[in-house]
């Protein structure tokens, strides 16, 4: 597990009894987004906050290092998980490791305070695209979890992730049984489905099982579980999407969304290219394919919020 071989044997038995109190994890929030949708300027915006906790990156480490959670292992054949992978033995585990791994906005670790500092709830902030196929599996882990989906015109995520292809700078799995070459970002089910063929299709479709899946899920869940936010708005008006995702998780995020207002925003870690409006247009002959069923789905996601909004 990420991070567990820096602590002793007392530390981690104390870690694992702190962890698998039902009221540790106090209302976790978790980022949800397509690839390459702005998820880490938001994450990165939002950990910024006193009394926030999070890995300080992606939780690859913390939860495919478990055993059984690696589609390389064979037991899972992508990253879709769902509540039927999340027994009691998992849950407790990966609680243990999103401790162990928590660190506050300065990036002092949590095991790393006196106990006397230590906060006797967390509240925490995950980030990972791979969770989009995860929502299930990620509210049986915290079962208070708050969700908000970032939103990005599938033109500007699609041209993106392209890139993020193109660069081989993004590869989470070197080689897949039925896939031809490495992977990049996260793994739908069917993704043999793509082998060979062009990048161009492979990010077609994992933007569309992600959005699918992700969409699926959320409808199951209550409504006050759930914000929507979108790429443009977090660019045009930080402060206010900070705003809303306080309220959506009851966190106190008013010094971000101040610094929000005074600061502009930075560019994020995972910045290939510096962002400009009309980037995707680089891509706009290789996307013509694939847009107008991307688009009708961001439609109807968008169409879902807006209705939520207004009840």
């Amino acid at each position: 597990m990420t991070d567990a071989g820096r602590y002793a044997p007392n530390d981690l038995r104390m870690a694992r009894r702190i962890a698998e109190r039902p009221d540790f994890f106090e209302r976790p929030l978790v980022i949800l987004s397509a690839p390459r949708s702005g998820s880490t300027l938001l994450y990165e915006l939002l950990t910024r906050a006193s009394g926030v906790w999070s890995l300080g990156g992606e939780s690859h480490g913390v939860i495919e290092e478990l055993g059984g959670l690696d589609p390389m292992d064979g037991r899972v054949r992508s990253n879709r998980l769902d509540s039927n992978d999340a027994d009691a033995e998992t849950v407790a585990t990966l609680r243990t490791g999103f401790l162990l791994g928590a660190r506050d906005a300065s990036g002092v670790r949590y095991l790393d305070c006196s106990p006397a500092a230590r906060p006797a709830t967390m509240r925490f902030v995950e980030k990972t695209p791979k969770n989009m196929l995860r929502v299930p599996f990620m509210r049986t882990v915290f079962p208070g979890a708050r969700f908000v989906l970032l939103l990005r015109e599938p033109r500007e995520a699609l041209s993106s992730m392209i890139e993020a292809w193109e660069s081989g700078k993004f590869i989470t799995y070197a080689a897949l049984p039925g896939f031809r070459g490495p992977w990049s970002m996260l793994l739908p089910e069917r993704y043999q489905s793509v082998t060979n063929t062009s990048v161009d299709v492979c990010a077609a479709f994992q933007w569309r099982e992600a959005m699918r899946v992700a969409f699926a899920d959320l409808r199951t869940l209550p409504p006050d579980a759930i914000g929507v936010v979108t790429y443009e708005e977090l660019v045009r008006d930080p402060a206010s999407v900070v705003r809303r995702i306080a309220a959506l998780a009851e966190l106190d995020l008013e010094h971000v969304a101040l610094l929000s207002e005074r600061e502009k925003l930075p560019i994020s870690t995972h910045t290939l290219s510096r962002p400009a409006a009309d980037k995707w247009r680089r891509h706009a002959q290789r996307m013509k394919p694939f847009l107008p069923e991307l688009e009708e789905i961001f439609l109807e996601v968008s169409a879902w919020s807006r209705a939520r909004a207004a009840r």
